[in-house]
């Protein structure tokens, strides 16, 4: 029985630690790019790199208790010193299930931690994202009240080449129409024009 469970257990480690392989080597290009780049700014940082430092660190933890794990058993030494063999037997049986045991809560926490980092992890980025998002409307729908017509039109194509959704009313589109016209951005204008003019909606929805 404690060989059939010995086997399953390896082929779920092995498993396992193939499969986070892959996560830990994108943590570590993650942290990488923000440090050395400069085109992530948007992206919190430093909960970025904790995220991925939790989930590179629980791995390392992982692969040590493994090893701990496939490292207990009786010594030689040990069962020269018991004479009985039935009490050889027992010692043996309640080592195999000391070690399962300890396979099951240690291996067990680990992975869990494992898990939650890896969760942490796609939920840190994603929440970054969207914040990006929002900055990128916000900005853009602060230039909208400024006369600086350059900014705004910047503001405008950050928003379009970063894939963002904007929700402009009609007074904020005429707003945006007018700066792309000023600064010679005709097929944009007309773009926005023609959904102005077919859209029934009090809010006009602009896909990057």
């Amino acid at each position: 029985m404690m060989e059939t469970i010995d086997a399953i257990y390896l082929m779920i480690t092995s498993l396992f630690l193939a499969c986070g392989l892959i996560p830990t080597f994108i943590a570590i290009t993650l942290i990488n790019k923000l440090l050395f780049h400069y085109g992530l700014e948007w992206i919190d940082k430093k909960q970025v790199i904790k995220s991925s430092l939790l989930f590179i660190l629980s791995t390392a933890l992982l692969c040590l208790v493994l090893y701990i794990v496939n490292m207990v058993h009786l010594t030689p030494g040990v069962l020269k010193d018991i004479k009985n063999e039935e009490a050889i037997k027992m010692l043996l049986i309640i080592t195999d299930y000391n070690k399962l045991l300890f396979k099951v809560l240690f291996v067990g926490s680990s992975a869990v931690l494992l898990l939650y980092s890896v969760a942490n992890l796609i939920v840190t980025v994603i929440r970054s994202l969207n914040q990006r998002e929002d900055r990128l409307e916000n900005v853009f729908i602060k230039s909208l009240y400024e006369k600086d017509y350059n900014r705004i039109v910047t503001s405008y194509m950050n928003v379009k080449e970063n894939n963002a959704k904007l929700k402009l009313n009609k007074n904020n589109t005429a707003r945006l129409v007018d700066a792309l016209v000023r600064e010679k951005r005709y097929r944009e204008a007309t773009y926005l024009l023609k959904k102005l003019e077919n859209t029934k909606n009090r809010l006009i929805t602009i896909n990057g």
